[in-house]
């Protein structure tokens, strides 16, 4: 039975990935920062004060890294510090880690952010290999994020970068408010409406760019097929 390690478990996308690892036979390992019994196996870590509770990476062959503070919130100087930490040196950490260990891992995959690509105002989606546009705070935190994820690989077979759209969820999310406002006929025009706004459903990221999809290595860019604004006027309530 393989073994994954998760971190950022306790987030929505983390607990939807656990259910389908779950599903699938795997056995996850969840770092958590206090025990919360959510999960069957949860190991306690602090990346800042170099803990990591005995027994998280025994088996381990792969680590799904998802950690990361909210960006949702007001970006004083120290705040966004904390973004870029939680995210850069929590990889750190986890590298050594498993090097200490002596683990030969199979895939190391990493969240990124669809932020990787600036201020894309253009009506089309942004690809791969699309340099950055407007950079900013985020398409920074990003480019460190996936620097990070780079470190793994003289010790993972496999490194696979997620540039993650805004995930929607039936409740929750940035959706929800957004769609209330729409049915009010309360919202403000954003832009032309015509620019291109990447999105994902939860269940359709799941399955776009984990473990169990082996050919997939390096950068994905993780999207729905359609627009988001337009696809969010069609769903308006007449």
């Amino acid at each position: 039975m393989k073994k994954v390690l998760i971190t950022g478990a306790t987030g929505m996308v983390g607990k939807k990935l656990y259910s389908a690892l779950k599903e699938r036979s795997y056995t996850a390992h969840c770092l958590v920062r206090k025990k919360q019994n959510i999960f069957e196996n949860e190991f306690v870590w602090d990346y800042e004060n170099d803990y990591l509770e005995e027994g998280a990476l025994e088996g381990i062959h792969c680590i799904i890294h998802l950690a990361g503070a909210t960006i949702a919130k007001r970006w004083t100087a120290a705040y966004k510090n904390e973004i870029i930490s939680s995210r850069v040196d929590s990889a750190l950490f986890l590298e050594k880690k498993v090097k200490e260990k002596n683990i030969k891992l199979q895939s190391f995959i990493s969240a990124s952010g669809i932020n990787y690509y600036g201020d894309w105002n253009e009506e089309k989606s942004a690809a791969e290999n699309d340099e950055p546009q407007k950079k900013d705070f985020l398409t920074e935190v990003c480019r460190l994020w996936e620097e990070s994820a780079n470190r793994f690989e003289a010790i993972s077979e496999r490194i696979v970068k997620l540039r993650i759209s805004p995930v929607i969820f039936a409740h929750g999310g940035f959706l929800e408010p957004l769609k209330k406002l729409t049915n009010l006929h309360l919202a403000s025009p954003v832009g032309s409406g015509k620019q291109y706004f990447p999105w994902i459903h939860v269940d359709d990221f799941t399955f776009q760019g984990l473990i169990w999809r082996e050919e997939l290595k390096g950068v994905s860019t993780i999207k729905g097929k359609e627009n988001f604004f337009p696809t969010l006027k069609k769903s308006e309530k007449p």
